[in-house]
């Protein structure tokens, strides 16, 4: 970078800070986007980025609620990058979902925007959506509340998940640990 108040690579600094020379200045964000990190699998951007963006002002997006199909009744593409534990457990969930008729990306929606832990959580939630049916079902999925069947559903799909609650995958090869600033380490003992 420039080393300066502005300039290349997301280095804007706070101008104050800038000016005395101090080069610990946290980044001056707007908004922070997490994807996969607020799901029915994955939690954890409750816990990590979301309480440090709410104490520093920055607005928050919550992109794929279902996981990147995940949590889709198709599943995921054959590239996608999740340990095979956590493809295992969704593949259950994705079972269990149809045996009693559910729609699991709707549960999943459900859940990433309008349950009671997630409802006012997020500024908003960006999802991928393929058709104006996809447009309506989602739409659907938020503003309605939970059949008695599918909140049975969701009680065993969350004793499902538990195994693999939490846990995530490295995007790209890199990682950061919102919480630790640290790369987590992903091995081959991790995948299986």
């Amino acid at each position: 970078g420039d080393g300066g108040g502005g300039g290349g690579g997301g280095e804007a600094r706070d101008g104050a800070a800038a000016a005395d020379g101090a080069t610990d200045a946290p980044p001056v964000l707007d908004m922070l986007l997490t994807y996969c990190h607020c799901t029915l699998q994955d939690r954890s951007a409750l816990r990590s980025v979301l309480p440090y963006a709410r104490r520093h002002g920055i607005g928050a997006v919550n992109a794929s609620p279902l996981a990147m199909a995940l949590l889709a009744p198709q599943g995921p593409p054959a590239w996608h990058p999740a340990t095979s534990a956590i493809k295992r457990a969704c593949a259950d969930v994705r079972q269990h979902c149809a045996q009693h008729g559910v729609d699991v990306a709707r549960l999943a929606m459900w859940y990433a925007v309008s349950s009671p832990t997630t409802r006012d959580a997020f500024d908003t939630t960006l999802v991928g959506m393929a058709s104006a049916a996809e447009v309506e079902a989602n739409v659907r999925a938020a503003l309605t509340p939970l059949s008695a069947t599918e909140q049975r559903v969701l009680t065993h799909v969350e004793r499902l998940l538990e195994p693999v609650r939490d846990q995530s995958w490295p995007s790209n090869g890199i990682g950061l640990c919102a919480s630790t600033g640290e790369t987590p380490q992903h091995t081959a003992a991790a995948d299986a």
